[in-house]
């Protein structure tokens, strides 16, 4: 139901869910997502809350938490909520790297963002947002030429890898190498 932005008849099974089994917090944790995507964050905090207080180390509740933080750009409280979720995580990393990477970049801390967009593509090479918001982070930060050495090295161990050439080109680009940018387009074509 959430792909096709019916919130209303999911947050109805949420709600039927939660009667069926008043004891789990998965259901109450789906509610809490569903009213921070209506626009509903006080509600879902107070949901998420509720979780919390039984399950305290579900990944998904930090996740969702810091993703409402970062909606009302309490940017600090949203990486402690993200920093909770990667310490208990198993799987998902690149995803919380990602969440890290942008609360960052919101905060104009282009260094750490950097960083963290670094380590999403490391876990994750084919994620294209961390690609993208990379290019911006290194501009931002003057750290075009790491940036550089990067993808490098990320084609190195991925020669088909077009995205990565995409980007190289683009950061070739901007620093004004256009026959290499050309180069690395024509690659990623």
């Amino acid at each position: 139901f959430t792909e096709r932005i019916e919130f209303s008849k999911a947050l109805e099974v949420a709600r039927y869910g939660l009667k069926l089994h008043p004891g789990t917090t998965i259901f109450k944790i789906k509610e809490a997502h569903l009213f921070a995507l209506t626009g509903e964050e006080e509600r879902a905090l107070e949901l998420l809350d509720e979780a919390e207080a039984i399950t305290p180390y579900d990944i998904d509740l930090h996740l969702i938490r810091g993703n409402i933080y970062n909606s009302l750009e309490r940017y600090q409280d949203a990486v402690k909520c993200y920093r909770r979720a990667l310490r208990r995580a198993d799987s998902q990393k690149d995803d919380i790297y990602l969440s890290l990477a942008i609360a960052h970049q919101n905060m104009a801390d282009y260094l750490k963002a950097v960083d963290y967009y670094f380590k999403t593509l490391d876990e994750n090479p084919e994620n294209e947002i961390a690609m993208e918001e990379l290019l911006v982070s290194l501009e931002f930060s003057g750290r075009m030429e790491e940036g550089l050495a990067y993808f490098h090295k990320m084609i190195d161990a991925h020669p088909y890898h077009y995205t990565a050439w995409f980007y190289l080109g683009n950061l070739y680009n901007k620093l004004a190498l256009h026959e290499k940018a050309l180069n690395a387009f024509d690659y990623a074509i």
